[in-house]
């Protein structure tokens, strides 16, 4: 049987090759937007961006949905029946924040940086649609206990410390990861998956998180912005 933390592996593999995929459509797509006026470029991102989040979104969505069910039937202690189901995704909100992104972009820089740019926003809300199904199922699944953030070993400094840092659990015990009731904010790029903790079953710990405790503790003094500046100087990470 694979283990937990192979499965959430696998989980953030298919995020990080979805999102690759997204970015190696959008750049091309986007790029035709070249010499169109203010307007006309308004237009044509409200007519693409659209679609392309909706497409890719909805794989990290049906992904997690599968996901979901395979790790509630694997590693949740109940005979309680329970189908994953897709949460309503808000695409205009999602739209609305990449054109207006956009359209700032290129009153500021122009239109060259803007499918860079924006292609790389995208992997924000692409990501969330594998995120929020998670969390919504956590939420309406009666044998799940909490949700956990899970980086990757090359996370940057606030996802690690997003991820672990916290040793309160929803039972009381020390587990030595963080966990949530709520879903935290996420990044564009990021790679860090959320992940469904049952009833009687203990949070993911990867190995290398003794690695962000030790980052953690040395860069302890000051504000929570100062350990995580100190985090950034010390190992390198974004």
């Amino acid at each position: 049987m694979p283990t937990r933390k192979a499965l959430a592996l696998k989980n953030r593999n298919t995020m990080l090759h979805v999102s690759t995929l997204m970015k190696r459509e959008a750049v091309p797509v986007l790029t035709k937007g070249a010499n169109l006026g203010q307007n006309e470029l308004g237009g044509f991102l409200r007519q693409v961006v659209p679609g392309i989040i909706s497409r890719y979104g909805n794989v990290n969505a049906v992904t997690a949905a599968d996901y979901y069910d395979t790790t509630r039937e694997l590693f949740a202690n109940s005979t309680k029946v329970y189908k994953a189901t897709l949460p309503i995704f808000d695409l205009g909100f999602l739209t609305d924040s990449i054109v207006n992104y956009g359209m700032a972009t290129f009153m500021d820089q122009g239109f060259d940086t803007i499918p860079d740019i924006l292609s790389n926003a995208m992997t924000l809300y692409v990501a969330q649609y594998n995120r929020q199904t998670m969390d919504f199922n956590a939420g309406q699944d009666s044998v799940s206990k909490t949700v956990q953030r899970v980086a990757e070993p090359g996370a940057c400094a606030f996802c690690a410390l997003m991820a672990f840092s916290t040793t309160s659990a929803a039972d009381g015990n020390l587990i030595g990861t963080r966990t949530y009731t709520y879903e935290p904010d996420f990044h564009a790029n990021c790679h860090c998956t959320t992940e469904v903790v049952f009833e009687g079953e203990a949070a993911i710990v990867p190995d290398y998180y003794a690695d962000f405790a030790q980052e953690y503790d040395d860069a302890q003094g000051g504000t929570a912005k100062e350990v995580l500046a100190k985090m950034r100087a010390n190992t390198g990470r974004a």
